[in-house]
């Protein structure tokens, strides 16, 4: 019988989050390939940056719809459902940082960049912003998500074939200690 874990509620809804962020993500990064064609060629910070922003939005997007998919554990909690959302909330943890270390820069690059100010520009800003908001809240999730996950694995739930030693009686107990010989003078 696999042992049995004690999750806190919330993960699920934490999961469904990190799911709706990566579809987020992913809205994103085509709204990126949707500026690409309708944006001014003199007002665009250079095409390298923009497809670089358009990979992280569609690749992290496929991250953060995973993790939170592992993150939305099903009953019965096993070990093994646990270990893979830790797995893939660390590997999540990894591309969010990455993420918004480039996208910081994305933001400097189109800022310096970026001579007049007209809707283009705008537009682009924006959008910046807003991958750099959902990532640091994706961010945010999961980190809250890996630490529920490993506090879930201090929570045993124990079954009746398998029960804990502080369930045992105090008879069950006297009976395994050995006795100690009284010695007489």
């Amino acid at each position: 019988m696999p042992r049995r874990f004690i999750l806190k509620e919330g993960t699920k809804a934490m999961g469904a989050v990190q799911i709706m962020i990566g579809l987020i993500h992913s809205a994103l990064g085509t709204l990126w390939i949707h500026w690409i064609f309708i944006g001014e060629d003199s007002s665009q910070p250079g095409l390298i940056p923009i497809i670089v922003v358009v990979i992280y939005s569609f690749l992290s997007s496929f991250f953060f719809i995973n993790s939170g998919s592992s993150s939305v554990i099903q009953k019965p909690v096993t070990r093994y459902k646990l270990t893979v959302a830790i797995v893939m909330n660390s590997i999540t943890v990894c591309v969010a940082t990455i993420g918004i270390i480039l996208v910081s820069i994305e933001i400097a690059t189109f800022e310096s960049n970026a001579t007049t100010y007209n809707w283009s520009n705008m537009a682009g800003m924006i959008l910046l912003q807003y991958l750099l908001l959902c990532t640091i809240l994706e961010l945010t999730i999961v980190i809250i998500t890996i630490c529920w996950v490993t506090e879930a694995f201090g929570h045993e739930k124990y079954t009746e074939e398998s029960t804990s030693p502080s369930e045992m009686s105090l008879s069950e107990s006297l009976e395994i200690t050995p006795s100690i010989p009284s010695i007489s003078l």
